[in-house]
């Protein structure tokens, strides 16, 4: 049987026995899509992790979903990588965003680099918004325990002054780079944007120490070789994790 998710409301305090309201898009999804009932069990997702609730009051007439919180949210031991996407079409972007969140990224940083075709101003808290939406629906979709943080947009500046405080290992996927390094702990991966790094970029990334990494012998677009890079990823650190052992 398919696992049952919804979100607890962002603006109250998760406490173990308490029941509440759902929130009216998370109770018309709860009632009319998986017809919930009272007494069903169910998964609720938070910033916290995923905790187990049951219905307590389920009215389809009304739209009112109560559920009550059976134990504390619990997150995953294991952090992912942090993803720095180069703004790109919005509608691909949206895409990079679901798959993110379903391939287990920890951050999403969106950049701003000199062949961006979109600025920041031309985004909106809307569009932001929406990242951010996609990322929780994608979330429930595959029962992540973990929420995908989007970052605020980053200009090209701002990003490498980031960087040199940054501690972690950092990977560079390009076409003629090499397999991937033995690492201890999850990679920042910085993806090219269309028409790939400029050569002052290309410098500056050159001076952070970068592990220049290659995903295979084809050209990939943007959003495709976000995919590749954590797709790879879950697949070489699925060796130690938890859940595999």
């Amino acid at each position: 049987m398919k696992e049952r998710l919804l979100t607890w409301p962002p603006d109250i305090t998760p406490v173990p026995g308490e029941t509440v309201n759902l929130e009216p898009d998370q109770a018309r999804h709860g009632l009319l899509s998986l017809r919930l009932g009272v007494g069903q069990k169910l998964t609720l997702t938070g910033h916290l992790g995923l905790a187990p609730a049951e219905v307590t009051e389920a009215d389809r007439k009304s739209l009112i979903l109560k559920v009550r919180l059976l134990g504390p949210f619990e997150s995953s031991s294991d952090p992912g990588p942090i993803l720095v996407l180069p703004l790109i079409r919005p509608s691909r972007f949206d895409w990079a965003v679901e798959k993110a969140a379903e391939l287990g990224a920890s951050e999403l940083w969106p950049l701003i680099t000199a062949r961006t075709r979109i600025s920041e101003p031309t985004v909106g808290e809307s569009k932001k918004a929406r990242w951010r939406r996609l990322a929780q629906e994608a979330r429930k979709q595959c029962a992540r325990p973990t929420p995908l943080i989007i970052n605020d947009i980053l200009s090209w500046s701002n990003f490498t002054a980031a960087l040199r405080t940054y501690k972690g290992p950092k990977l560079l996927p390009t076409l003629y780079g090499q397999s991937w390094p033995a690492l201890e702990e999850p990679p920042l991966i910085l993806i090219g944007p269309e028409g790939g790094f400029t050569d002052s970029e290309i410098s500056e990334l050159n001076n952070l120490e970068f592990w220049p990494l290659c995903l295979g012998p084809a050209i990939l677009r943007t959003e495709t070789a976000a995919l590749a890079a954590l797709s790879q990823w879950q697949t070489i650190s699925s060796q130690y994790h938890p859940n595999n052992k």
